[in-house]
């Protein structure tokens, strides 16, 4: 998964929390040859840009200093290739948009204000770091080893395969009697720790939505291959799929 960071230093957004966060990605930017895309709601909010000291821009492109990129709302982002995303006073609908998007390598964020809590709940659960302090944000517990030592294996048994865990074979098979045996031995948890510690492990966001839904069902699976419960939770307790 990016890195996601995000910035603002008071109760609502100012230009200098914008300022603040364009000071970090355009050394990070040269540094890495990487192009830079501001993406926003609709442009109706260019206005946010407004006072942000040095920075040119255009309804579709911006300059600073020397950088210079898009400017995309989420109508029109398009493919995006291996690139910085810079989001600015977004919705929930708006960072929800590319954070499938394979080739992003950093977003930031400057959150519209601090009770907005769609978006602080989006920042949860990519484990995005305060710009200024390095803190990661908090509010989701912790994953239980034993539910993350489930993650690493499923990630570890898939890609032997060479799918994901979307694909229809790995969840009617390993991924339900995983699941089952989560159930059998009592290790639950909320779906926002599962889906959290499934894109912290370098899963998709689309993975990360199966494994909530296949650790979160209240009932077995059908066991259509007999599998012994027992043996699986062994192979769950050995400490190589802690960080694989």
């Amino acid at each position: 998964m990016y890195p996601v960071y995000y910035n603002l230093a008071g109760n609502f957004y100012s230009p200098s929390d914008i300022e603040d966060a364009l000071k970090i990605i355009e050394p990070l930017a040269n540094n890495t040859n990487l192009p830079v895309r501001i993406a926003i709601e609709s442009n109706y909010q260019l206005d946010t840009l407004i006072g942000v000291t040095d920075l040119t821009y255009t309804k579709n492109t911006f300059q600073y200093h020397s950088i210079q990129g898009k400017i995309v709302t989420r109508r029109n982002m398009g493919p995006l290739g291996a690139e910085i995303l810079f989001v600015i006073c977004p919705t929930e609908k708006l960072l929800q948009s590319f954070q499938s998007y394979g080739g992003v390598q950093a977003v930031f964020v400057v959150p519209d204000m601090d009770s907005d809590q769609p978006v602080y709940h989006w920042l949860q659960l990519h484990s995005a770091k305060n710009l200024k302090t390095g803190l990661e944000i908090t509010g989701i517990a912790p994953c239980p080893s034993e539910m993350n030592r489930a993650i690493g294996y499923l990630k570890d048994y898939s890609r032997r395969l060479g799918v994901d865990l979307t694909h229809t074979s790995i969840q009617q098979g390993s991924l339900a009697i995983v699941a089952n045996t989560l159930k059998t031995y009592h290790i639950t948890d909320n779906p926002d720790t599962i889906y959290r510690q499934a894109l912290l492990r370098g899963l998709s966001h689309a993975e990360a939505d199966v494994l909530v839904k296949y650790f979160m069902k209240k009932v077995l699976y059908p066991n259509t291959t007999n599998a012994n419960y027992t043996n699986y939770w062994q192979t769950l307790q050995d400490s190589q799929w802690d960080n694989n």
